[in-house]
């Protein structure tokens, strides 16, 4: 049985392999829209650390005050155009090898030992679902902006988390493991507020336990991790730019939730709409992950933990549910404050994250605790794990095709930019430029970030 298994998992990582590929070559040909010429433009004017420290204190076409997004594009911006179709696969390694370290420390605090293909087909099954039910087709996958604010900085918290389980050795605190736990948390919480929200509430809960637990024994790692966390919020908060943006906001009519006790009822009833409606919607996708994940901590386990009794399956099932519950509250919570609205799709993103992993955590109790009460549905658990590879195969073959929308777009791009690079070399400052039809709810592009990207006084868009 142990070959079987081996064959299996290697058999299902493949197929998982060949599913991330298809995603990786349709973000190829994505092409810059809408905020990516504001950060390209913004922060390409002037050197480097002028650009970042100006950006926080007084950028408004953009969201200044998100400094960790700022940082990434500013960097990505040095690079140049070159560097849009090759992000996203650069987030997509980003998120594979943080989930993969991840998943890996998971398995070594329940002491089980982690076998590498185990964490890696764990990894590329979590990966899959979140790509593949992203709320945001085009923003979560494919636009630069979009996986900078929403998508990145999952794989930065969640190498912050992997950081954290990972046992320090006794005896000898490196400094270099505390600076890279501290700086991780002050970016994660420096790309949106959404993601700030969210991981700040994780954070809160993992502390909230750790001090009924341990009383006066907490982890000097995670309180570094807390105070980074705090600390890259109110940077956020505090910063210049956005209270410029919220003043620009005021003559709009655009009603805020400043009243406590009225966000917290909105971000919970939020946060239940957003379960109903994720789980309703996408019945046969989440079972199949749901008990794809049982059967992957059915089959990991064997052998390797205590017993799970009913009780501890009950306490840390119901555990894993409300603090599933409360960060998804938390996440919607900044929106709520600041437009009295449901979050736009692509920030979902966040919530799904919380929602696959509350799910992925409790199946792999169950499949624990399974272990422990039968040995007779291995053949079924690694069933379900060829199923999982052979729907993760149809995903990535069925999101082929989108790839050609892209081309069309892509081309229409590069002859517009050929054609507006002309013109400014032949010493125009008012250019005329073709547009291109909105993907989703993102337009082609605002006027002023397009001047600023290319430098030019005015653009006039031509039918």
């Amino acid at each position: 049985m142990r070959d079987h298994k081996k064959i299996v998992f290697a058999f299902t990582l493949l197929l998982f392999t060949l599913s991330l590929v298809c995603f990786g070559f349709v973000s190829l040909h994505t092409l810059m829209m809408a905020d990516d010429y504001c950060y390209f433009g913004f922060l390409s004017r002037q050197n480097f650390f002028a650009a970042q420290l100006q950006s926080y204190t007084s950028a408004t076409i953009y969201a200044g005050n998100r400094f960790a997004a700022s940082l990434v594009s500013g960097l990505a911006g040095k690079i140049g155009n070159p560097v849009i179709p090759l992000f996203p696969i650069f987030t997509y390694l980003c998120l594979l090898t943080s989930f993969f370290f991840l998943f890996n420390q998971w398995s070594r605090s329940r002491g089980q030992n982690p076998n590498a293909t185990h964490s890696a087909l764990s990894s590329a099954v979590f990966f899959f679902f979140l790509l593949y039910l992203s709320p945001a087709h085009f923003q979560n996958r494919y636009w630069f902006s979009g996986i900078i604010a929403y998508t990145l900085p999952l794989a930065v918290f969640c190498t912050l988390l992997a950081l954290l389980l990972a046992p320090a050795q006794k005896h000898r605190r490196s400094i270099a493991r505390s600076a890279g736990i501290f700086t991780l948390s002050l970016l994660s919480a420096g790309f949106s507020e959404t993601s700030a929200a969210a991981f700040l509430a994780c954070l809160s809960l993992i502390l909230l336990y750790m001090l009924i637990r341990c009383r006066k024994q907490i982890s000097l790692d995670l309180l570094l991790a807390y105070v980074g966390m705090i600390i890259g919020t109110a940077l956020m908060i505090l910063s210049p730019s956005a209270y410029i943006r919220v003043d620009n906001l005021q003559p709009t009519g655009i009603e805020q939730t400043t009243q406590p006790l009225k966000l917290i009822t909105r971000s919970l009833i939020f946060s239940f709409d957003f379960i109903y409606y994720t789980i309703s919607g996408y019945i046969l996708p989440l079972s199949i992950f749901t008990l794809t994940s049982a059967a992957l901590g059915y089959v990991q386990s064997q052998g390797q933990t205590q017993p799970l009794s009913t009780s501890k399956l009950i306490f840390w099932g119901l555990s894993t549910i409300f603090s599933t519950f409360i960060i998804i509250a938390a996440s919607m919570a900044p929106t709520i404050y600041a437009f009295s609205a449901y979050p736009n799709p692509r920030s979902q993103l966040i919530c799904l994250f919380f929602l696959l992993a509350g799910i992925a955590v409790l199946m792999n109790l169950c499949g624990t605790y399974l272990t422990n009460h039968t040995r007779r549905i291995q053949p079924v658990a690694l069933l379900l794990v060829l199923i999982s590879g052979v729907y993760a195969l149809r995903g990535g073959i069925l999101e082929l095709p989108y790839r050609y929308e892209l081309q069309q777009r892509q081309q229409i791009w590069m002859e517009r930019d050929a054609q507006i690079r002309n013109q400014i070399n032949a010493g125009q400052t008012t250019v005329s430029a073709r547009g291109i039809d909105r993907i989703e709810t993102i337009s082609d592009f605002n006027p002023p970030c397009f001047e600023q990207y290319y430098q030019i006084n005015k653009i006039q868009l031509l039918d």
